[in-house]
């Protein structure tokens, strides 16, 4: 079964509803967005309501905003998930 489909509460959660959570990343230790539904392709409404409350997570995270939103699916390639990660 996927994991983030079977998302359990490890780590600091930032926001949660009934289509996304914001949490920390187990593995990278950074903000995430992750959407419930399992797909990769959302409609406008969720991507950019995952787009706002990601931004806000991070915000708080890094406290500036010298952080991107990586868009690449790596471990989990089916299951919508962005990660909030620093500037280099």
């Amino acid at each position: 079964m996927c994991e983030l489909c079977e998302l359990e509460r490890k780590t600091k959660w930032y926001y949660e509803d009934e289509d996304i959570v914001v949490c920390d990343c187990t593995v990278c230790k950074v903000p995430q967005v992750i959407w419930r539904e399992h797909s990769m392709t959302p409609p406008r409404s969720i991507e950019c309501k995952m787009i706002s409350k990601l931004t806000e997570a991070a915000r708080e995270f890094y406290g500036n905003d010298d952080w991107y939103i990586d868009t690449k699916q790596r471990k989990i390639p089916d299951h919508l998930h962005w990660h909030a990660r620093p500037k280099k």
